[in-house]
């Protein structure tokens, strides 16, 4: 009878925990502390970033709102809540491109003193688009444009980012990629206003002496460690290819790179102690899931669990923000919706 009991309230719990979309499946997590969505029945909501101030007293979530997954029509919309996420205020246009044009990949990166830097690039077609920053100054209130970031050579039109920026001894690091994976590390001194390269991956693969198991990355995401060494998880131009890691000692100029045991796609990396939060999206027999996992501080990947799987490529791309207790991912789900999950550190245990 107790058997019976336990599995009654095992499979309510996990009937609750599933959406009733057929596109998408909950994975029941004890440690999942909860989540909810931010939907609109008429827009597709995508690729969502986060950040906060010193005390967490106010998140801002911010995302790309377009009509479709490539439609050329994304405008940058941002959300904030000062509950630590159980409520949100009203949607706020904080970029609008020129009609015909297309806002996406929205990365935000905290800078103290209630400074915000918003990188996102502008799609215009096919073969061309321009990475873009904003800054603002009073924690999120209004934004403005600084200058766009030039091409790395005249043959590049087309650059693009994602993935977590880090602000290192007052130097922003952050990294772009072209149409064809070639990819780079850029560095701004001056809170965005203006910026350099400091190394270009692809040549850095073709320097490492396992080179032969290197493909070129195009998304890809920043941490450091406490000896501020860089870290980097980007993802193969492979689609199914397995993540790759690059550690740098000397602030960019040259990294040493192995591969991560998953596959995996649109990597976010958030440091934790002296660990790191890695969210991926994965392919598993044809279906998506989506993957909270802990790099540890010897960069090993040892825990990956899925927090929900889909039938459909077009969902992922999370980013995290931490609290004593429990840490907060988002990212977005089919059906025109940004999640946002409250999650135990259990979860590693």
């Amino acid at each position: 009878m107790k058997t019976l009991l336990l599995f009654f309230l095992f499979f309510c719990c996990f009937s609750c925990n599933n959406d009733s979309s057929n596109d998408i499946h909950q994975i029941f997590d004890p440690n999942i502390l909860y989540y909810s969505n931010i939907s609109e029945n008429t827009a597709h909501l995508a690729f969502p970033s986060l950040t906060a101030n010193e005390d967490k007293s106010k998140i801002i979530a911010i995302y790309r709102k377009a009509a479709t997954h490539l439609s050329y029509d994304g405008m940058l919309i941002q959300k904030e809540s000062v509950d630590k996420g159980v409520t949100w205020s009203k949607p706020k246009e904080i970029y609008t491109p020129p009609l015909g044009s297309d806002a996406r990949d929205p990365q935000l990166l905290f800078l103290g003193n209630d400074s915000i830097l918003c990188r996102f690039f502008e799609r215009y077609d096919e073969n061309n688009a321009t990475l873009k920053f904003m800054l603002s100054s009073d924690m999120g209130n209004t934004y403005h444009l600084l200058n766009d970031f030039p091409m790395p050579d005249k043959s590049v039109h087309f650059l693009a980012a994602r993935g977590n920026m880090i602000n290192l001894e007052n130097n922003i690091y952050s990294t772009c990629y072209d149409k064809w994976s070639n990819s780079w590390l850029i560095k701004s001194t001056d809170k965005g206003l203006s910026w350099e390269i400091v190394n270009s991956f692809t040549q850095s693969f073709a320097k490492s002496s396992n080179s032969e198991d290197l493909n070129p990355i195009n998304e890809s995401s920043l941490s450091y460690n406490k000896n501020g060494d860089l870290i980097l998880v980007g993802r193969s131009d492979d689609e199914k290819a397995k993540m790759q890691l690059g550690v740098s000692s000397d602030l960019g100029k040259t990294w040493q790179w192995k591969r991560l045991p998953y596959e995996g796609q649109a990597p976010s990396l958030t440091k934790y102690g002296e660990n790191f939060i890695l969210t991926y999206r994965s392919v598993d027999k044809d279906r998506y899931r989506f993957n909270v996992a802990l790099l540890t501080n010897t960069l090993e990947l040892t825990i990956s669990k899925p927090l929900f799987y889909s039938e459909t490529f077009d969902m992922g791309y999370g980013d995290a923000i931490l609290f004593p207790t429990y840490f907060m991912v988002c990212c977005y789900i089919p059906e025109y919706s940004i999640r946002y999950f409250k999650i135990s550190y259990d979860l590693f245990n």
